[in-house]
Order: C-alpha cells, then sequence, then structure tokens
C-alpha cells in the first residue's frame, strides 16, 4: 500500500484504504440523495442519516489514520520485545556486541550493530 503524505502538514496524506473509503463515501452519499428524492422524508429524519453518515466516515478515517502512524510505533515495540525476551532464555551468554535501536527524526526504524 502506497502512502503519501506531505513534510509541512504530516496529517494530510493519502492511502489506497482512505481513496476508497472517501469513493464509498462519494458514491453512498449521492444514492442516499436519489432515496431521499425518491420518498418524500421528514427534514429531521434526513438531518439525522446524513449526521449518521458523516460519522461514521469521520470514524472510520480516523481509524485508518491512527492504524497507519501507529503501525510503526507497533512493529517497534514488538521487535524490541521479541530481541529482550529472546535474550532473557540465555543470560549466562556474554555476548560481545551490543545493537542498538532508535528512531530517526523520519520516524523510521534503524539498526546499528556494534562489534
Amino acid at each position: 500500500m502506497e502512502t503519501v503524505y506531505r513534510k509541512n502538514n504530516p496529517l494530510v496524506f493519502r492511502s489506497q484504504r482512505i481513496d476508497a473509503l472517501n469513493e464509498a463515501y462519494r458514491i453512498f452519499s449521492s444514492v442516499l440523495e436519489d432515496y431521499i428524492r425518491m420518498n418524500n422524508l421528514d427534514p429531521e429524519d434526513i438531518k439525522e442519516i446524513k449526521k449518521a453518515l458523516n460519522r461514521a466516515y469521520q470514524e472510520k478515517k480516523l481509524s485508518y489514520y491512527l492504524d497507519y502512524k501507529i503501525n510503526k510505533y507497533k512493529n517497534y515495540i514488538d521487535f524490541a520485545l521479541d530481541f529482550v525476551l529472546n535474550n532473557l532464555e540465555q543470560p549466562h551468554e556474554n555476548k560481545e556486541f551490543k545493537t542498538v535501536f532508535y528512531l530517526k527524526h523520519t520516524k523510521q526504524l534503524m539498526t546499528n550493530e556494534q562489534y
């Protein structure tokens, strides 16, 4: 999945999941407008339906955004915990190297092995 985001505003980004969600929202909104035109609904009902549709759209979009942002940290924490737990099995073994994991300002996982 290719994700595009802007450097000056990290909250603005595009992914295939967001693009598909936007397309589905647009299609569903047009179908809803057609349904409203065909059936004379009460203005309060129309307002509630549109509010529910918009709320569901915003929640799903937020979920996709948070999933994208948190996934980097989740992978880092999973890897770090796996590394620690695997090294607990052999505490008596003295290793001659140190492995340092850190996040650069680009927020990408980097490894630096020193021997």
